[in-house]
């Protein structure tokens, strides 16, 4: 009677410790959930891990780590759907998400991925190596093109920033070689203009001539070359500065002839 109960101990011990754990030449998985890994068939006779199941320090949260402790080179594929409720990277060095995240550039002693998203410290870095897009509504909003230009409104930005539409800002700040056109000044009261000696005024007939001649003030572009070439604010706006310090001297020098002129007349009376 003692051999049928030993018996039946012995079959519900290894029935609870086959369900316990897998050991086999290709696969083991142990008791706390591990599973390691190797081809035994091919002469591979260590086993490495595969997926571990652990708990954080301090914590009774469980996490499950896979390709633990990078024991395979070539990393984790999935493939097919993959559905993703949150996703944390963590590197020693970076962080990065994307396509291709091995091929890396170099920037502030860091590496960012060519093709993807990178975390750098508190820093995010967006790069393609051919350009990014941005999209809403399923159209492209926003485009910064391989050579660094950006274009908003617009797939073919030709400058550094080109906007197809209307723009809406507080203030607009031109940096300019020359800030003011003082030379005007300068030259009129000093004889000569150290910030530009080539400069010369039109008197009022020279004047006169070239705009009956060319219909356009001089330095000012034509209505045709700003049509062909647009509208530069900086430089028209310096143009045009010049335009008034010009009409000012000339109003001094009308004004100056035209207190000649009554003093000479209250003397002549």
């Amino acid at each position: 009677m003692k051999k049928p109960i030993l018996l039946i101990l012995i079959l519900c011990l290894n029935i609870v410790l086959a369900e316990a754990q897998i050991d086999t030449n290709a696969i083991q998985i142990n008791s706390s959930g591990d599973v390691l890994l190797r081809n035994y068939s091919s002469g591979d006779t260590t086993w490495k891990k595969a997926m571990i199941t652990s708990f954080l320090p301090f914590s009774t949260t469980a996490i499950l780590k896979i390709n633990y402790n990078n024991e395979y080179s070539g990393g984790v594929k999935i493939f097919g759907v993959t559905e993703l409720e949150g996703l944390t990277i963590n590197s020693l060095s970076t962080s990065r998400i994307g396509f291709s995240t091995h091929d890396v550039l170099q920037y502030g002693g860091s590496s960012y991925a060519n093709y993807g998203l990178t975390r750098t410290g508190n820093t995010i870095g967006v790069s393609g190596f051919a350009g990014v897009n941005f999209f809403s509504d399923q159209l492209l909003r926003m485009k910064i093109a391989q050579n660094g230009n950006v274009g908003i409104g617009t797939s073919n930005p030709d400058e550094r920033l080109t906007v197809k539409g209307k723009i809406h800002a507080q203030e607009v700040k031109i940096d300019m070689s020359v800030p003011s056109p003082d030379y005007v000044f300068q030259s009129y009261f000093d004889g000569s203009s150290k910030l530009n000696p080539n400069y010369s005024m039109l008197t009022l007939s020279q004047l006169e001539q070239f705009i009956k001649t060319n219909y356009h003030l001089p330095s000012v572009p034509s209505a045709k070359e700003i049509k062909e070439t647009g509208l530069k604010l900086g430089a028209m706006n310096f143009a045009l500065l010049q335009k008034i310090e010009e009409l000012t001297l000339y109003i001094i020098e009308q004004n100056k002839r035209i207190e000649a002129l009554e003093l000479k007349l209250e003397k002549d009376k």
